[in-house]
């Protein structure tokens, strides 16, 4: 479960970003949360974000989500406003539909 800083679906995609830095930096995706927090906080200042498009296939995969919210207006999507992702999702009994998880990156895929 990502930490209450993530909000958005652009910050979902940026604290995933910041756990594959994490791992790649030899702290795993899990072990060292302040580094993974300075991480998400620099993407989220926009200091990061293009030297993480080439990273490992998980990383290509996240810019290929970012740029389809993107595309659909969805990337600042909150989480009181679940709903709207909720609707174009088929994936429904894979989350509870109350808090932001990776499932709401995909969603955009069902549509």
């Amino acid at each position: 479960m990502p930490p209450k800083a993530v909000r958005t679906v652009r910050d979902l995609i940026y604290w995933q970003y910041a756990k594959l830095i994490a791992e790649s930096a030899g702290y795993g995706k899990t072990k060292n949360y302040g580094f993974i927090m300075d991480r998400f906080k620099q993407l989220k200042n926009g200091e990061f974000f293009t030297a993480v498009d080439t990273m490992i296939v998980e990383g290509k995969y996240l810019k290929l989500l970012y740029t389809l919210h993107e595309k659909e207006g969805t990337l600042e999507v909150d989480i009181k406003d679940l709903d709207k992702l909720c609707k174009i999702c088929d994936l429904g009994n894979l989350c509870e539909e109350t808090s932001l998880t990776v499932y709401c990156l995909e969603s955009i895929l069902k549509k």
